[in-house]
Parts: structure tokens; sequence; C-alpha cells
């Protein structure tokens, strides 16, 4: 039907907005040397083609992992990166480091989804306090039957990377 063509087109061209933003804001976060995972907390959008669409403006945050989409006509540029970060924004990104490298390892190690693990892990001050402040949702998102802080030598898997400027070392102990 004639109206389903206008709502599917106007769809499109919507989602073409959003890439379009999206590619500018992830280009912004490269020149500033801003991982994705890294939350930041606004971006301020020139455009106002997708400010009536709340479920759009959602996919764009997800996108360039922004907390709000602010629009601004009278913008320079297309588009603004909030890229200060706070004490939160930076224990958030921390947190999505310790997830992700957590997952690296268990698929390093042949664990399965549903496998729960045990992990040693080792980290710097900053690390250590996101672990202990968010142990519960940690131990949820990675599937640990425990984490242990503190490390081992008896362990199938181990990881260490730079996280949060400090090295952060990550064993699996059995699955």
């Amino acid at each position: 039907t004639s109206d389903a063509v206008v709502i599917d087109k106007e769809l499109a061209d919507n989602m073409a907005e959003i890439r379009r933003v999206a590619s500018l804001a992830l280009a912004s976060r490269a020149e500033e040397k801003l991982k994705v995972r890294q939350p930041l907390a606004s971006l301020m959008v020139k455009s106002s083609v997708l400010q009536s669409n709340p479920e759009l403006c959602e996919i764009l945050a997800d996108e360039v992992n922004v907390k709000e989409i602010i629009f601004d006509e009278k913008l320079e540029k297309e588009i603004a990166l909030d890229t200060v970060i706070t004490p939160e924004l930076e224990r958030e990104g921390i947190y999505r480091d310790l997830v992700r490298m957590a997952q690296g390892l268990r698929q390093g190690a042949g664990c399965s989804p549903h496998d729960a693990v045990t992990l040693h892990i080792e980290a710097g001050d900053v690390g250590r306090a996101v672990l202990e402040e968010m142990r519960a949702q940690f131990i949820k998102d990675v599937n640990a039957k425990e984490i242990i802080l503190g490390r081992t030598d008896n362990f199938i898997a181990e990881s260490t990377e730079e996280i949060g400027g400090a090295s952060v070392w990550m064993g699996i102990i059995n699955k």
C-alpha cells in the first residue's frame, strides 16, 4: 500500500541519517583517540531530522556510546561530542573493558557461553575498585561462579592487558 511505501521511505531516510551522523561521531571519536567502548555524556547534533523520534535517537546513542543526544541547529559543525570523561564514565569504560577481556579469555579457553568459570583477577587500584563496586553484575555478565582478586599459578588460560592506565591480569582456573 502507498502508506507502507511512505513509512518505509521515511524509515530508510531516517536510518541513512543515523548512519551519516554516527559516521561523523565515530570519526570524531577516532580523532580524539576515544575508544567506542568508553561511554561519553552527550553528542550534539545540528540536524533536527531525528529529533522527533526517540527510538531512532536511542539507536544513534547506542551506536556512538553516548548517554544523551542533544539537538542544536546553531552548531557550527554537524556534530560535537562531549569528550569530558567524568569519573563515572571512566569507571563504566573500565568495566566494559574488563567484561570484554573476560569474555575474550573465556572464548580463548574454549568455554561455551553456559560454562560458569572461576576468574582470578589482578588489577590496579581503579580496576579493583570497579570490580568490587560492580562484582555481582560482573559475575553475571561474564558467567562466573566467582571472581577472586589476586593472581594464581593454577590456570587453564590467562591474559594481560592495559585497562584504565594499569596492567590487568586475568586467569581462568576451571570451566
